[in-house]
């Protein structure tokens, strides 16, 4: 994602917890629950790819939840700086994340 982010001239791409989730969770009781449903939605793929992996369960919905706010914020900044390097040092932590998920139980 950080070397097309960067190959699009940082155009096009929306972090989906900036302005989709938090703008209309604002204004909208549905819109809040929808985007509330698209974040259950990525935890719940990631929790079970984590649980296969050999995760426990609780330590696997928490471990997903970090991913998602990790990437989600990398992107913003990545954004913001007109840089992919917040998103590949995200993308580097990614494996320490799940390896300590799995040491953690």
């Amino acid at each position: 994602m950080a070397h097309e982010t960067e190959a699009a001239g940082f155009t096009g791409f929306l972090p989906f917890s900036f302005w989709a989730a938090v703008e209309t969770s604002c204004i909208s009781q549905q819109l809040r629950i929808a985007c509330q449903g698209v974040f259950a939605d990525w935890q719940d793929v990631i929790k079970k790819h984590l649980i296969l992996d050999g995760v426990g369960e609780e330590k696997a919905r928490e471990t997903a939840l970090l991913i998602i706010s990790l990437m989600e914020g990398a992107l913003i900044i990545s954004l913001t700086n007109q840089d992919k390097q917040p998103l590949l040092t995200a993308a580097e932590y990614l494996s320490v994340v799940t390896k300590n998920a799995k040491q953690i139980q």
